[in-house]
């Protein structure tokens, strides 16, 4: 019995027009893609295999810009997130979270513990000014040998809203 599980990252820039000199936009890289198999069972023959594998701190990493680097004035931002279905079993839960502060002027809050991604648009987490090397690690959850073994994938949309 062969299992793949494959997690896509879209790279992504969603431009904003309510700023006229510079668009916003943020801007993903990363892949991660983990493959399941009869090494994966729990505890040998007859057992279930892991129900959870997690990717590295670093898997993907966001950059943020448009909204400048004047530490006098904190432009506001949010992060949404949510999970785009290519060949998913429903059974299988995606979890998100930063692992990194990045840098760049401004600040950065929440996202540091893990959030299920779900098909509807939810916050990740918020901040200010422009922001690079913002860090995210991804997990899956219920992998089981009650799944159809198969290829499963999905990606992972980042949006920038100015607040």
């Amino acid at each position: 019995m062969r299992w793949s599980l494959l997690l896509l990252s879209l790279m992504i820039l969603m431009p904003c027009s309510q700023l006229e000199a510079e668009d916003v936009g943020i801007r993903v890289s990363g892949r991660w893609r983990e493959r399941v198999n009869e090494a994966n069972l729990t505890a040998g023959a007859g057992s279930d295999l892991n129900p959870t594998y997690t990717s590295e701190t670093g898997q993907f990493t966001l950059l943020i810009s448009g909204f400048g680097t004047d530490l006098a004035i904190q432009d506001a931002w949010r992060v949404d997130v949510r999970k785009v279905d290519s060949n998913w079993d429903t059974a299988l839960k995606m979890f998100v979270k930063r692992t990194s502060n990045g840098t760049g002027t401004g600040q950065v809050n929440g996202g540091t513990s893990f959030q299920e991604v779900t098909n509807i648009d939810q916050t990740f987490f918020t901040g200010s000014n422009n922001r690079t090397s913002l860090d995210v690690q991804s997990r899956i959850t219920g992998v089981s040998l009650q799944i159809t073994p198969a290829t499963y994938s999905a990606g992972i949309v980042f949006t920038v809203v100015d607040i």
